[in-house]
This record gives structure tokens, C-alpha cells and sequence, in this order.
């Protein structure tokens, strides 16, 4: 969380926001801020996504591959069932909700 902090209080001195983190005031400008910029989310913290099983025996694993590989031979006319390697280095995030921060 303090990371996430020290990241944005630039973003908020740079365009001039009012900046508020987790319930506390981090940065103010009074009258001259041109907006505000609130950070949350401490109260509702999320799990980890448990890890899914990989390896050729693995259901889900299995499933996934079985799509891809189904899915590439098909849109190249390919024919067989060992045509593609798929190896398990699929990366998902586990984000709640997200907001914009401006950008130069």
C-alpha cells in the first residue's frame, strides 16, 4: 500500500490533485488543486487467486491446451492432435476494480 502511495503522490503533485489514501490526507492544495485523487480498497483487500494445477494430468490444464490447440489447428486447416506445444505459462491478475490515473 505504501508503495501504491509514494507512486501516486507524483502523479498528484504533477497535475495539481488533491490526493487521499486509504481514509487519509496524503496531499492538498486547498482552492489551487484542479480535481482529487482518492486511492481505496484497504478495508476490502483480496485473496490471492489460488493456483490453478498444471501438468499434463491436470483437468483444467488439459482443458485449456486441448482449447488452444484445437482452436490453432482449426484456423490453419492443420490436422492431428499434436501439432502445437502448449506449456503452462499463462499469467491472470486479480485485480478488483481499477481507476484512471492521468498520463502525460
Amino acid at each position: 500500500m505504501q508503495h501504491d502511495v509514494d507512486l501516486l503522490r507524483d502523479v498528484a503533485e504533477r497535475f495539481d490533485l488533491n490526493f487521499t489514501a486509504f481514509g487519509t490526507r496524503i496531499l492538498t492544495h486547498d482552492a489551487s488543486a484542479t480535481g482529487m485523487l482518492t486511492l481505496d480498497g484497504a478495508n476490502f483487500p483480496l485473496e490471492p487467486a489460488p493456483s490453478t494445477p498444471a501438468g499434463p494430468e491436470a483437468i483444467p490444464w488439459r482443458i485449456l491446451s486441448g482449447t488452444i490447440k484445437a482452436t490453432y489447428n482449426a484456423h490453419r486447416g492443420i490436422k492431428g492432435t499434436n501439432n502445437v506445444i502448449v506449456s503452462p505459462s499463462l499469467v491472470s491478475y486479480n485485480t478488483g476494480k481499477s481507476r484512471s490515473v492521468p498520463s502525460d
